[in-house]
């Protein structure tokens, strides 16, 4: 699965746009950013979203001890998941974040996080954890998946209200992270 993150990483970060001259200058670089924002909000976006799965997966993927058949499609299946954003936020910079590429950006993320927890909760289920988890490690970590699907659906709407706007929504992830901090350290 690492090997898929990082190729799409890879192939999301590719597309960044290369200037038609070297030209450095403030005017040069000014007219090429307001030439290219929608295309690299996209790539920025694209690119931090799928950093944060791929530390996601990882960290779900730390605390199995084994698999079996079920998780291993549920993982397949959110692989599909991840390449149809990678298709997605493809579609946002050919068609300039217009809002059908960016509700499907939102939608195969927020599959992709239906996906992790599904697998996560399976796995709990099943009997696939280590055994040393604590059960608040658990539930902290299934918070956690849950706050990155619930960011994903969040920036549905925001998908129709255009390219800028959906780009700033994604905050919720980082704010929601740090509100479920905040309430675990004061529960």
């Amino acid at each position: 699965m690492d090997v898929v993150f990082a190729l799409v990483l890879w192939r999301v970060f590719s597309r960044l746009p290369k200037p038609e001259t070297m030209d450095l200058s403030e005017d040069a670089l000014i007219a090429f950013w307001e030439s290219t924002q929608a295309d690299l909000e996209m790539i920025i976006v694209g690119v931090l979203l799928v950093i944060f799965y791929w530390i996601q997966n990882n960290r779900l993927f730390g605390y199995l001890e084994r698999t079996d058949t079920r998780h291993t499609a549920i993982s397949l299946v959110q692989i599909f998941a991840l390449l149809f954003f990678l298709y997605t936020n493809n579609l946002g910079i050919q068609f300039n974040g217009n809002t059908g590429s960016l509700l499907l950006q939102s939608i195969s993320l927020a599959l992709v996080g239906v996906l992790a927890l599904w697998g996560w909760l399976y796995a709990c289920k099943a009997g696939l954890v280590t055994r040393d988890l604590e059960n608040e490690d658990r539930a902290q970590t299934t918070n956690s998946v849950t706050i990155e699907l619930y960011s994903a659906l969040i920036t549905i709407p925001f998908a129709f209200a255009g390219g800028t706007i959906w780009t700033l929504s994604w905050l919720i992830y980082p704010v929601g992270r740090w509100l479920f901090r905040r309430a675990r350290k004061s529960a």
